[in-house]
């Protein structure tokens, strides 16, 4: 790993909107588990950072979008360490990228976040790595985070429910959502990259099919009654549902047609 810039990601921590104030509450990173790396980073380890960059020092802590210095939202007005991990309080501006980032946490797209770092201190224990202090630039929002165990990079293991109900909120916000051009091109790709990994799990999870018995009509099945029981099941289905959804909006897609 490189001792210079460094990122890590967490997924799946609460997210805390203040209704009227344009305030999310966040984690930017959290203690005492072992991430892909195989590092631990440990309570106190962002004391020193805070107390000299932070809100109340000399505020240079930024909080990025995808971790990218030409998209700066703004920055973190209280920076703290809990029992967690690092929480972090940032005021979404009234700016295009504020504004697009305030309507994805609402939206729900957003639940994962990241840190861009320098490595101070470290130990090396037996399974692990312990990062003790740590020099943090920024904290950054997150489409999908670059831990291998994010929720869109695993979605393959996902039961179908979550997969479902995350394909189906995305196509409301390409519908109705409040985006710029640019907004709306990631959540375009989030779509294609969702439609892909469904496309996946079942190619992973299907069996072929048993061969049908004999009767006495070619293309009659045995048992008429099953036939029209699985027909209704499949009409139930609510994957069948969605993924006329998705292809009918693939089809209006501006950049993969």
């Amino acid at each position: 790993m490189s001792n210079f810039y460094n990122k890590k990601a967490v997924s799946s921590t609460p997210v805390d909107m203040e209704d009227g104030s344009r305030t999310v509450s966040v984690y930017y990173s959290a203690f005492g588990n072992v991430d892909s790396d195989g590092d631990v980073i440990m309570p106190g380890a962002f004391t020193k950072s805070i107390k000299e960059n932070g809100p109340q020092a000399k505020n240079r802590i930024w909080h990025l979008f995808n971790h990218s210095t030409d998209k700066p939202v703004s920055k973190p007005y209280e920076l703290v360490e809990d029992g967690f991990g690092l929480l972090a309080r940032v005021k979404m501006p009234n700016t295009t990228l504020g504004n697009d980032t305030y309507e994805l946490y609402k939206a729900g797209h957003i639940t994962e976040h990241s840190i861009g770092f320098q490595t101070v201190k470290s130990q090396a224990k037996q399974a692990f790595n312990e990062i003790t202090e740590i020099r943090l630039f920024e904290g950054s929002s997150v489409l999908w985070g670059a831990n291998s165990n994010t929720p869109t990079i695993g979605v393959k293991s996902q039961i179908k429910a979550t997969l479902i109900d995350e394909m189906s909120k995305t196509i409301k916000s390409l519908r109705t959502g409040k985006f710029t051009d640019e907004t709306f091109g990631l959540l375009e790709l989030k779509l294609k990259q969702l439609q892909q990994y469904l496309a996946e799990m079942e190619d992973e999870t299907s069996v072929p099919t048993e061969e049908q018995p004999l009767t006495d009509f070619p293309g009659e099945l045995e048992n008429p009654e099953c036939e029209a029981e699985d027909a209704l099941e499949e009409e139930e289905d609510p994957m069948v549902s969605i993924e006329i959804e998705v292809n009918k909006y693939l089809q209006s897609f501006k950049i993969f047609n």
